[in-house]
């Protein structure tokens, strides 16, 4: 067989095999599987950019026309929106007010959802019996986002509405979608608050807070264009999110239905990310521009122009004495920020090879300090801060995108475009077992005491128990 034959062999294999992972079935849905990526690590920047792009062409074109759904009750309250038909001024954001921490509320930027006892640490490195897991199919679309509370996690999907399911009891508890309440785009961001309401945005530039336990939600209106991340602040009395209408904005949310407190504005391009802890909120954006304000004045504190090359892809607050700030950017870079300084304190490469820089996707801090940073370069590292954050174990196992991280204890969780779920010791850089309940990407991973919970594209939420 010449050369060109067998060329030509491999790549006809090649679409083969593409053909036949594309159109192959979830074994337990018995829905079709997607199709894995088809571009490496080298080529997914400039691919993202192109999609940012028209994804932004089509908010702005979408925001000019009206919205469809809400159109009919408008109507029927009058042109203004109220039930007289008289226009109805706008009314201005009211003052932030001083909002107590609820107790036993950390400050955000701590994620370790350590297990609680020696026992419970020895079930999760021994790992869970049933490694395929529990599956619940809860849609035919992609899942985006979740969080945790308690026994519960709430999951954000594509298909516009949010899955509240109960991971102990391995059933859905909840849809939040209706005629009447809802998303009317995907659901890219989710948070719960500390007395069980829900906060969800989506690309439909709109903010929802549902109810505890009914299907019920009150729009927070404010962002003219897709929201990107949502967080909440200490004592969960205060949210915060941002958008590709370049702002931040803040909410109280410690009523039932919820206010807009402040618009801050500075940046100059769409706000990707967003940090909020105990009077200390960072924001980020797509220019690599890095911006402290001060929560309770609701002004700019300090302004880091070109904190990164290319756009901001996480943040993460650091207590080391002081409030440090971690951010991470489409350059592969790690930096370490004092807002009270100008300047970076800090800056460490970690996802920088030969081939190029793997953005930095997200950054997580240990109970003992440890940053842990993942990386389209296909790795986790862990950065040791009485080190000057040089990078104490590489974690390079995953043989696809990592899309989802988190912690359990010295443990952490991470999830891949192939499907793969991984444990590994990130002290020692050790994998210790691997779980195979997806069929395809991690796009999100829960941590309670004892059961670990992911969702993806494959639309599933799985469920593993832990001893």
């Amino acid at each position: 067989m010449s050369s060109q034959q067998s060329t030509q062999k491999e790549a006809g294999l090649g679409s083969s095999l593409r053909r036949l992972k594309a159109t192959s079935r979830d074994r337990r849905t018995g829905r079709q599987r997607q199709a894995p990526p088809m571009h490496s690590a080298a080529t997914s920047h400039g691919l993202n950019d192109r999609y940012m792009q028209d994804m932004e062409d089509a908010l702005r074109d979408m925001c000019s026309k009206e919205n469809i759904d809400s159109a009919p009750r408008a109507a029927r309250k009058g042109a203004g929106g109220n039930a007289s038909g008289r226009p109805k001024a706008p009314r201005k954001p009211q003052a932030i007010r001083a909002l107590r921490p609820a107790a036993g509320v950390e400050a955000a930027g701590v994620v370790d959802p350590a297990p609680t006892s020696a026992r419970d640490a020895a079930a999760w490195r021994a790992g869970p019996r049933d490694r395929q897991g529990t599956a619940l199919d809860l849609s035919d679309r992609p899942s985006l986002c979740m969080d945790v509370r308690g026994d519960c996690a709430v999951i954000g999907s594509s298909d516009h509405a949010l899955y509240e399911v109960n991971f102990r009891k391995g059933k859905r508890t909840r849809k939040l979608y209706s005629r009447a309440h809802g998303h009317a785009e995907w659901v890219n961001a989710v948070r719960y608050l500390p007395d069980g309401r829900v906060l969800s945005a989506g690309l439909d530039s709109k903010l929802f807070l549902w109810h505890a336990s009914a299907v019920r939600a009150t729009e927070l209106k404010g962002h003219t264009h897709s929201v990107s991340a949502i967080e909440i602040g200490a004592g969960g009395s205060l949210a915060c999110s941002c958008s590709y209408d370049k702002t931040v904005r803040l909410w109280d949310v410690s009523g039932p239905t919820g206010r807009e407190c402040e618009t801050l504005r500075g940046h100059k391009a769409p706000v990707m990310e967003v940090a909020f802890g105990d009077g200390s909120l960072i924001s980020g954006s797509r220019d690599g521009a890095l911006l402290s304000w001060d929560v309770q004045r609701a002004k700019l504190r300090r302004a880091e122009g070109a904190a990164h090359q290319g756009h901001i892809t996480a943040l993460c607050l650091a207590e080391e004495g002081e409030t440090l700030v971690l951010s991470g950017g489409q350059d592969g870079c790690l930096r370490v920020w004092d807002p009270r300084l100008q300047g970076c304190l800090f800056e460490r490469f970690h996802h920088r090879k030969a081939g190029g820089a793997g953005a930095v996707g997200a950054i997580r801090r240990a109970a003992d300090g440890t940053v842990l940073t993942m990386g389209a370069d296909m790795r986790i590292c862990a950065s040791d801060p009485r080190m000057s954050f040089e990078r104490v174990s590489t974690i390079a196992t995953h043989e696809d995108f990592i899309y989802s991280m988190e912690l359990a204890g010295d443990l952490v969780v991470s999830g891949s475009g192939d499907g793969k779920l991984m444990v590994h010791d990130f002290r020692k850089g050790s994998l210790l077992y691997e779980l195979g309940g997806n069929q395809n990407a991690v796009r999100a991973i829960g941590v309670a005491d004892q059961c670990l919970v992911t969702t993806g594209d494959d639309g599933n939420a799985v469920f593993y128990s832990m001893g």
